[in-house]
């Protein structure tokens, strides 16, 4: 599983754009700015909800993302 994924730091840039931000939850933000400097396909959180007031980045739960992948594995 781990092959496919890829852990992005988060630096200085991500976090002086989080923090220009009005989201009411920062760790997101964080999430969201550091998921467009890595250009990921997609942003796998089991809070969903909080991203859809900011986000343009497919977000998925830990089990939709599962499912995707062992979908795409199974091709």
């Amino acid at each position: 599983m781990r092959q496919p994924v890829e852990v992005l730091p988060c630096d200085a840039s991500q976090l002086d754009l989080g923090l220009g931000t009005k989201v009411k939850d920062f760790e997101d933000m964080l999430q969201y700015q550091c998921a467009k400097a890595g250009g990921c396909d997609v942003i796998v959180t089991n809070n969903k909800r909080d991203f859809h007031q900011f986000c343009d980045v497919p977000v998925l739960t830990s089990e939709e993302f599962l499912l995707t992948f062992e979908y795409k594995q199974k091709q």
